[in-house]
């Protein structure tokens, strides 16, 4: 009888802290929906862009790394540091890359979000390397059209 009851009042607990849980959880998500809502993107803004990728190797800035269905690539994203160039007429933001290529994304694409304060620091001369539309790598400039 003893030890039906100590059932009955272990379930009855971890139910409470399931139920805690699920509230701090629900809380926590709210704010962040709060933030990202309170928080517009503007033009010179930096940002981080999860670009979903797909190889046989992922390289060492890989994130959430799947196998493919039959084995043999990889699925995965990589944090790229970009600018907000412009805000485009349709509510899309043109996106400017390191080395100067423009991406046209969606501002309230999930992958697209504004960096955290530590991500800033983590990703300092990315950003700095793609204000100034330098890389470390030189790239050669295209042909003028006459």
């Amino acid at each position: 009888m003893l030890q039906k009851h100590n059932t009955f009042h272990q379930k009855k607990v971890w139910k409470a802290i399931g139920q805690a849980c699920y509230d701090y959880c629900d809380l926590i998500s709210g704010m962040n929906l709060m933030v990202m809502q309170q928080k517009p993107f503007q033009p010179g803004d930096s940002v981080i862009f999860q670009m979903p990728k797909t190889s046989r190797r992922p390289g060492p800035r890989a994130q959430n790394i799947r196998a493919a269905q039959r084995g043999d690539t990889y699925r995965y994203t990589v944090e790229k540091c970009w600018v907000v160039d412009e805000i485009l007429s349709d509510g899309l933001l043109l996106l400017r890359t390191r080395r100067g290529k423009t991406h046209a994304v969606a501002a309230n694409d999930p992958r697209l979000k504004h960096p955290s304060l530590w991500q800033h620091m983590r990703y300092r001369q990315r950003f700095l390397a793609v204000r100034a539309g330098r890389s470390g790598k030189s790239v050669a400039a295209e042909p003028a059209v006459n």
